[in-house]
Order: C-alpha cells, then sequence, then structure tokens
C-alpha cells in the first residue's frame, strides 16, 4: 500500500496491465513448449515408431511365410510343381533383406541393435539350413537320402523356432516402445493441463491481489479525503490531514490539509477580531458612564 502510494495512479494502472500481461505470455510461452514436446512425441509415434513397428511385423511375417514354404518345397518331388514356391521365396527373402536393412536405418536404440544383430545371425543360418534341406530333398528316394533329408528338416525346423522367437522379440520391443510413447505424450498432455490449470490459478489469484491492493490504494485516501471534505463542511477544522505518498490522492490531501490550514488561520483571525471589539466597546462604555 506504502510502496503504491509513491506511484501515480497511471503508472500503477500500467504497472497492473504489464504484470497481467507478462503473466499471460509466460504462461502461453510455456504451454507453446510443451506442445511443440507433445507434437514432436506424436510425430515420432506416428511416424518413426509406426515404420519401425510395422517392419517389424512384416519381417516376423515373410520368416514364418518362407519356412512354411521351404518346409512344402521340401516334401516336394516334381520340380514344375515347386518351382513357383522357389520363386516366392526368392522373392520374400529379397523383400526381407531390404527390411532388415531399412530395420538398421530407422532401429538405432541399444537393445533394438542387438535384436538386428541376433536376427542377422540367425537368418545367416537359416538360410544355410534351407539351403542344406533343399539338397537332401534331391538326393534321390534311398534310405540314406531319406535320413539325409529327415536330419536336415528336423535342423531346418529348429532354426526356424529359433529365428520366429528372435522376431517374436523385435516385434515385442517396438510394441512397448510403441506403448511407452502413448503412455509419454499422455503423460505430456495430463503435465500440460494440470500446469495450465496452475498457472492460471495463480495468475487469477496474482491479479485479484493486485488489483485488491490497487484499489485499496486508490479508493482509500480517496475515500480519506471524502470524509475530510465533509468534516470541514460541517465546520470541524481540529482534525489531522495525514498525507502518505506523492500521488494523486496525496497532493489533494496536502492542497485539502493546506485549506484547512488557511481556514483555521482566518477563524482564529476573525475570533481575535471579534474579542478586540468587545474590548474596545467594553472601554467605550465605561468612558461614556
Amino acid at each position: 500500500m506504502n510502496f503504491l502510494s509513491r506511484w501515480r495512479i497511471g503508472r500503477r494502472l500500467s504497472l497492473a496491465f504489464a504484470v497481467v500481461v507478462a503473466l499471460t505470455v509466460v504462461s502461453a510461452a510455456f504451454s507453446q513448449v510443451r506442445l511443440a514436446e507433445i507434437q514432436a512425441r506424436a510425430h515420432e509415434l506416428t511416424a518413426g515408431q509406426a515404420e519401425r513397428t510395422a517392419l517389424a511385423y512384416h519381417w516376423r511375417q515373410n520368416i514364418a511365410v518362407n519356412a512354411n514354404r521351404a518346409a512344402m518345397v521340401a516334401l516336394m518331388t516334381d520340380a514344375t510343381l515347386a518351382q513357383p514356391l522357389l520363386d516366392k521365396i526368392k522373392a520374400s527373402s529379397a523383400d526381407s533383406a531390404v527390411v532388415q536393412k531399412r530395420f538398421a536405418v530407422v532401429e538405432t536404440t541399444p537393445q533394438g541393435r542387438a535384436i538386428q544383430d541376433k536376427l542377422a545371425e540367425v537368418r545367416k543360418r537359416y538360410l544355410e539350413a534351407r539351403d542344406v534341406m533343399n539338397k537332401a530333398g534331391g538326393g534321390g528316394t534311398s534310405i540314406a537320402a531319406a535320413i539325409a533329408k529327415g536330419q536336415a528338416t528336423t535342423a531346418f525346423n529348429a532354426i526356424v523356432d529359433e529365428y520366429l522367437g528372435v522376431s517374436d522379440s523385435l516385434v515385442a520391443y517396438e510394441s512397448k516402445r510403441a506403448e511407452a510413447s502413448g503412455e509419454a505424450i499422455a503423460s505430456a498432455v495430463m503435465a500440460t493441463s494440470v500446469v495450465n490449470i496452475v498457472c492460471g490459478v495463480v495468475c487469477a489469484l496474482f491479479s485479484i491481489a493486485l488489483g485488491f491492493a490497487l484499489t485499496r490504494s486508490i479508493v482509500g485516501p480517496v475515500q480519506a479525503a471524502q470524509k475530510a471534505a465533509d468534516r470541514i463542511a460541517a465546520g470541524d477544522l481540529t482534525g489531522n490531514c495525514r498525507v502518505v505518498g506523492t500521488d494523486e490522492a496525496a497532493q489533494l490531501a496536502s492542497s485539502r490539509g493546506k485549506r484547512q490550514d488557511a481556514l483555521t488561520r482566518i477563524v482564529r483571525e476573525i475570533r481575535s477580531s471579534n474579542e478586540q471589539i468587545q474590548v474596545a466597546s467594553t472601554e467605550v462604555a465605561r468612558g461614556n458612564q
């Protein structure tokens, strides 16, 4: 109150407006920063993470489909019937190689890299086991060829299970990352909402407190001046005109005090004159007796 009374009313109003505007700007800037973070995370989830998850599922599907095709080819004895499946196996293998290269670009986390390396190592053994199984299938109808084919098929199936297991771990990892990104976005949205509400409440309370202090600093002196004016109008010149600050209200109180002092001097002079007149009249009356 005393601090504000040292400022003129115009400066006080400007200060209050500037403070409210500053709080609004700070709140808006913070919200903008948080929204930019949320937007970046959302882009990562919808673009980068979506691509990684899709590649993981696609790679896993290629493995399962090609493993079944290779098993079917191993059971066929007619090369003509097996050729369409071999062509599809070749195309799927080429597609898996493209997926593998793309995955190496978009997946850069240590755990993701480790799974990729494991997949690459298992894929190499898978291709070797598939070639061995295909060669064993063309070894004739002898018992030795049948045994070799059975052993090659068993080894291939074991590699397939391992290959699918590693690919499942990749799919699970990418799905977990997508879920974590979604939770992070939801958490960021919630935190931003809470902070915005808190900032709004703080700004409102601060504005109310500032407005209350500003109102008291203006209305209080004006009311005091009104009471003093009413008192003087009623003929009471004994009151003390207290001046606080240097603003317009304080200047008004100072002027009022000066007027009161002037009126007090005039009243004293009138009273003194009346007393002198009464004394003179008394002396004249005595002289006439």
